[in-house]
């Protein structure tokens, strides 16, 4: 039980040369310092994105003072600032003190909630390019054809769109897929618990649903064959993952660390970390693991590993985790006992038991439709 359930947030001002952030905010009658509960908070904006090089750095003004965040997440707050209002956000960047552990400990606990309970989650995938412009473009005509039922060959003979246009802009919608943002940990639970996704590029922006209804029609008009399917896969693992959190049907953490694998962390216990929130919505049905995130530089990755592998067991009361495919990369961690999966590298290999699971698994509605994939059934809701 997490006793100190509060957050903070941030308020974006409206000015035309500079980012002023109040941090943090309450509710009216309370000072700026004093800390929001997670069961009484003002309506806010979560944001999900990905950190980016901490190399280059640009400056906003909190509270008078500099404040240093990195390039991508200035870009988004620049983006995201309101022209005449103040705009509520939360970003963890700026909303946990990344130099405290202890904070840094207690809020990773409360991540699944921070962005469960926001009014929406803005997914920046970075400042807009003549390219991810032209794939966005595509989005509203795709709707369109999948209302009205079209066939490939209405859809080609659009005036508005050239055969060329269209050879053109597919490969840019599906260089969305492969946005680094979607590759990221975090960023899988933070989409699959949000009530409302956004997915902004500059001042593009479309929802969740509707970009990922737009890529299966796409495909079920047979434009898929422009997909690069190995770089859209972590794509379709999140959104596996967004439906497994809305109907409970991920029972096991073993299981989101398979499927999310190949997604990349700046500190490596995120690998275990960042899947915690997602395990823990099954633990009404006794699956839950017993992790706590813990920051602290003396705790190796190494023993966050193993202590993940041997809850796993204990939860699980298998011995399932022996069955995945152990890294022969020349970075994996070489002090790791063999029996411990190296989570930090990688590996688009198929655990012994996966095929049969995967191939047994059925739908008994007709309300979703199957995209088979190399490492997963994923399942897409119709749009209604």
């Amino acid at each position: 039980v997490i006793a100190n359930r509060t957050l903070k947030l941030s308020h974006v001002k409206p000015h035309r040369q500079e980012l002023f952030v109040t941090l943090p905010i309450g509710p009216p009658g309370l000072k700026p310092s004093h800390e929001v509960s997670l069961t009484n908070h003002p309506p806010y904006e979560a944001i999900s994105y990905r950190w980016g090089s901490s190399e280059m750095k640009l400056s906003i003004l909190i509270e008078g003072g500099n404040f240093e965040v990195t390039e991508n997440l200035w870009a988004a707050l620049w983006f995201l600032r309101d022209a005449n209002e103040k705009r509520v956000l939360w970003a963890d960047a700026i909303c946990i003190d990344q130099t405290n552990i202890a904070e840094k400990n207690h809020q990773a606990q409360l991540m699944r909630d921070i962005y469960k309970i926001a009014r929406r989650t803005l997914i920046w995938v970075g400042a807009e390019t003549a390219e991810m412009r032209q794939g966005f473009n595509i989005i509203p005509t795709l709707l369109r054809a999948y209302e009205e039922k079209w066939t490939i060959f209405d859809f080609l003979s659009l005036r508005d769109w050239a055969m060329h246009d269209l050879t053109s802009a597919f490969p840019k919608l599906w260089a969305l897929l492969d946005n680094p943002c979607f590759s990221r940990i975090w960023v899988v639970q933070e989409v699959a618990v949000s009530r409302d996704r956004l997915v902004v590029c500059g001042d593009l922006t479309v929802s969740w649903s509707d970009l990922t209804f737009a890529i299966r029609y796409a495909h079920d008009l047979g434009f898929g064959s422009f997909v690069n399917q190995p770089h859209s896969l972590t794509f379709w693992a999140m959104h596996a993952s967004l439906w497994g959190a809305a109907y409970h049907t991920d029972r096991e953490l073993l299981h989101l660390l398979l499927r999310h694998r190949s997604c990349g962390a700046t500190d490596p216990k995120d690998k275990i970390y960042a899947l915690l929130g997602l395990s823990a919505i099954a633990g009404h049905q006794g699956k839950s693991v017993d992790i706590q995130p813990n920051y602290d530089p003396e705790l190796s990755v190494e023993d966050v590993f193993r202590s993940a592998a041997l809850q796993i067991i204990r939860t699980s009361r298998n011995l399932d985790i022996f069955s995945v495919p152990r890294a022969l990369s020349p970075n994996r961690l070489k002090s790791l006992p063999s029996w411990v999966p190296d989570w930090t590298v990688g590996s688009h290999t198929t655990p012994l038991d996966l095929p049969e699971r995967c191939h047994h698994r059925t739908v008994q509605s007709g309300d979703f439709h199957l995209l088979t994939q190399a490492v997963e059934c994923i399942v897409v809701p119709k749009r209604q």
